[in-house]
């Protein structure tokens, strides 16, 4: 028996081995050779950010903030980080992340929106993440998302299942040096091409209401973190981006997250930004739905936002 246990780990051990280390190749390939918000995640670990001001929300954070044009305005390095589908539940981790890898901003800009406390069940962009499940945090954080199981943390390759494109581009990346398709992200910013869709024109006539999530323990995350970022001497502002103003009637507890993000900034001296009535909100080829401006509107809108930024900063 014990010739027999010795003989299975003589032949495992090589491929154990192989294993671990096929893993690292590939998951630096993916790192490298993917765009979007894999690249973001890959500079955020990789010390890259290191920029003046930061812009942290979900999509409408994203897709709303042109980091380009505030720098341009107030001549300070300037960095998005968005993560679509996820509240700062989320955002909260890649905040420590950021910390961690790199200078700790001097700004923060909080994008707020109906959906900054909910608690989703399932890890949203997932694949996102898997290059990166070696750091405590993001595993912790993923953790609490319905996504990845144990294997996909404790064994080599397992996370990868499935991933042919991504394979693919590693693969690619690591003999071509070349990334796998064309970013569309700058500094984690990825404008709308597209016009209006009209999904929101078929719908209206028969959408319900819909009553935000707030979730106890990411209000509690999320004023742990303003607590932190006030005791750092970093400023923070809260900015609510424009909607098509139609939309903001299907938001059933509207006057409750906004009494929330009223009751922190008098707590913390939080400096507010309201465009949920600019202009903007009016016309819809500006939008490309009701809750996302296109390029052209995120382009006006950035210009906005830096100017009265800087008005804010300079008083």
């Amino acid at each position: 028996m014990k010739k027999f246990l010795i003989n299975i780990l003589f032949f495992a051990a090589p491929v154990i081995l192989l294993s671990w280390l096929f893993d690292g190749i590939l998951t630096k390939g993916i790192r490298k050779s993917q765009t979007g918000d894999v690249k973001v995640w890959d500079e955020i670990f990789g010390g890259k950010i290191n920029s003046d001001v930061v812009i942290y929300g979900s999509s409408r954070a994203q897709f709303h903030i042109d980091p380009s044009i505030l720098e341009d305005t107030l001549g300070l390095s300037t960095y998005n980080l968005g993560i679509r589908g996820h509240s700062y539940l989320m955002a909260k981790y890649r905040h420590d992340i950021l910390l961690k890898h790199n200078k700790t901003p001097k700004i923060i800009i909080c994008s707020v929106d109906f959906i900054s406390f909910e608690k989703r069940v399932d890890l949203y962009g997932y694949k996102n993440f898997a290059p990166f499940l070696d750091d405590s945090i993001l595993r912790k954080a993923t953790k609490q998302y319905t996504g990845f199981d144990c294997y996909d943390y404790d064994l080599p390759l397992v996370r990868y299942i499935g991933y042919k494109k991504e394979i693919l581009g590693s693969l690619k990346y690591l003999i071509y040096k070349k990334q796998n398709e064309t970013d569309e992200f700058s500094k984690g910013y990825c404008p709308y091409q597209e016009n209006w869709n009209g999904e929101f024109d078929k719908v209206k006539a028969t959408l319900k209401k819909i009553k935000a999530n707030i979730d106890s323990n990411t209000l509690v995350v999320f004023e742990n973190f303003l607590e932190e970022a006030h005791n750092k001497k970093i400023k923070i502002i809260f900015v609510y981006c424009p909607e098509y103003y139609e939309s903001k009637d299907f938001i059933e507890n509207r006057t409750d997250l906004v009494n929330i993000f009223k009751k922190y900034a008098d707590k913390y001296a939080i400096p507010v930004l309201d465009y949920s009535n600019d202009t903007l909100c009016n016309d819809k080829k500006y939008f490309y739905d009701a809750e996302h401006l296109n390029v052209r509107g995120a382009t006006i809108f950035s210009s906005h936002l830096a100017h009265d930024i800087k008005t804010l900063t300079n008083s």
